[in-house]
């Protein structure tokens, strides 16, 4: 800072690895259940399972394929990122953990984002910003600028689509 040089750190909030505690944790509680009957979001992606006969949903944080509840790897870069674990914003499991918070503590990626901010970091690198909705972005940038209104934000879009970025992030 002292040599005018800004410090920016790097967002990665479409996945985390799969041997991460939250992916661990959901992967037991899937392979747990007998026979669970698939919830989907309007969209038609999986959200949640349930018990047969039972009418609590177990929402998903993760994204998983519909008809193995294995976790989904990033589509054409399957070699590569077979060891992560994409997040499933379309669920409220994952919107609370990581974007709104549970119980009084503020929501993962708005931790992560304070850390930097109090280590003294100037803007973030948003690793695949295309591949996270609009209302997340949103919600995770007015955050930051509550706490630092100068802080920047670089969105890295490199291999996405244009169908994904006009998505996302024209809403």
């Amino acid at each position: 800072h002292s040599n005018g040089i800004k410090i920016f750190g790097d967002l990665v909030f479409n996945h985390v690895p799969i041997d991460h505690p939250l992916a661990i944790e959901e992967q037991k509680m899937v392979d747990g259940l007998k026979n669970p009957e698939r919830v989907f979001s309007p969209t038609g992606k999986l959200i949640g399972l349930r018990e047969e006969g039972d009418k609590n949903i177990r929402y998903l944080k993760f994204v998983y394929n519909a008809d193995t509840l294995k976790p989904v790897v990033d589509g054409s870069l399957e070699q590569e990122w077979a060891d992560v674990a994409k997040i499933n914003y379309e669920s409220p499991a994952a919107l609370n953990c990581f974007i709104k918070g549970e119980n009084g503590k503020p929501g993962l990626w708005k931790e992560v984002i304070d850390w930097f901010l109090d280590s003294g970091f100037d803007g973030f690198r948003c690793d695949a910003a295309y591949k996270i909705p609009q209302k997340v972005w949103k919600e995770l940038i007015d955050h930051t600028r509550a706490r630092n209104p100068d802080a920047v934000y670089i969105a890295e879009t490199l291999g996405g689509s244009w169908d994904d970025m006009e998505k996302n992030i024209a809403g």
